[in-house]
């Protein structure tokens, strides 16, 4: 190569430059635009995992499938068999029942949403309407789920499966299995607190810019101006894995305690201000987030829910190189921590 570059009568800085461009063509450029097509065809050769799933979902407003289509795009890029539109328990889109508990242990169960599917005056699906239409965890799931837990079953569960209307048997079951106790608080972040909905705002309502709702059955409150010393509620911690991550989280989460191994905290912005308002309701500036027990995992925050695409899923290989790129709001918890997450609990399912 040198004598051929030499040959050409190119001076040494020109020489060196043409092997700087070189070895970026060869060691660079080349395995990038190569990743795809060679992802794609180790994807497609991996085989179909055979772990038996369960998921279940009480919450499905309309056939966007949004409350766990996220799932179903880690699931398909782990060649694990779902359907979004079918393959669950719990409400079709609506209300109506769809799927049954199967007959046999499953390796995997994965508790996405138990809030149900609620209808105003006017009988159309509203998720601050007054009437219920669809099912709910009921005391007899909890039991079975429990007795497949024992018998090696992994459970995944999140924050909308302990409010109403889980009975309160049933919550208090869910909470040992999940090694935690909840406060019965839940709070989500909002970049324009104009855009709250009634049913969420305190009879004084005058906030403006952005701001903490914190709810509770019976109580809620708001922190915002002066009590607030950065934008957005952060998550900070590990994976299972153990790659770090620090990201801000957008959706709802909940205020719990934990017993089991907590690899996340939730880290609300709060001034000295801000914190002395939580205290007096009882609360902390920072909650366990993603917490492990024996064979279950725990995310204290909707986290099935995200407004993600995942447009490299059936390419190996993507989920580790797109997390490492710049996120969204919406998507830095889905791929540095959901994904993980999801990943690693497959696995451990598919081991028994």
């Amino acid at each position: 190569m040198r004598d051929r570059l030499a040959a050409t009568g190119l001076s040494r800085p020109q020489r060196r430059y043409h092997r700087l461009i070189t070895s970026v063509v060869v060691f660079v450029l080349v395995p990038v635009l190569a990743w795809p097509s060679v992802g794609w065809a180790i994807w497609h050769s991996r085989p179909v995992s055979d772990v038996s799933l369960v998921v279940f979902d009480e919450t499905v407003l309309d056939d966007s499938y949004r409350e766990h289509q996220a799932l179903g795009l880690v699931l398909h890029s782990l060649k694990v068999p779902f359907s979004v539109s079918d393959g669950y328990i719990g409400a079709a889109p609506g209300g109506a029942p769809i799927g049954e508990w199967p007959s046999t242990r499953p390796d995997l169960v994965m508790l996405v949403d138990a809030y149900g599917v609620y209808v105003n005056d006017e009988g159309a699906v509203d998720p601050q309407g007054r009437r219920r239409v669809s099912g709910r965890l009921e005391n007899s799931d909890v039991e079975r789920i429990s007795g497949w837990n024992e018998r090696g079953t992994w459970l995944y569960g999140e924050t909308q499966i302990l409010g109403q209307p889980t009975p309160p048997e049933a919550r208090e079951k869910l909470e040992t299995l999940f090694s935690i106790e909840s406060s019965g608080w839940s709070g989500r972040w909002f970049d324009d607190l104009s855009t709250v909905p009634e049913s969420l705002r305190t009879d004084d309502w005058d906030f403006v810019g952005s701001g903490i709702v914190m709810v509770s059955e019976n109580d809620r409150f708001v922190l915002s101006g002066a009590e607030l010393s950065g934008r957005l509620v952060r998550v900070t911690g590990q994976t299972p894995q153990g790659w770090g991550f620090d990201v801000p989280f957008g959706n709802w989460f909940e205020i719990i305690e934990a017993a089991g191994t907590v690899d996340a905290w939730l880290e609300l912005p709060v001034t000295s201000a801000g914190a002395a308002v939580l205290e007096r309701h009882g609360l902390p500036t920072r909650s366990p987030m993603i917490i492990r027990g024996t064979r279950t995992v725990y995310i204290a925050g909707d986290a099935s829910e995200a407004a993600v695409s995942f447009p490299l899923q059936s390419i190996a290989g993507s989920a580790a190189v797109v997390r490492m790129l710049p996120q969204t709001v919406d998507s830095a918890f889905f791929y540095r921590a959901y994904v993980p997450v999801v990943t690693w609990l497959v696995a451990a399912a598919e081991r028994g």
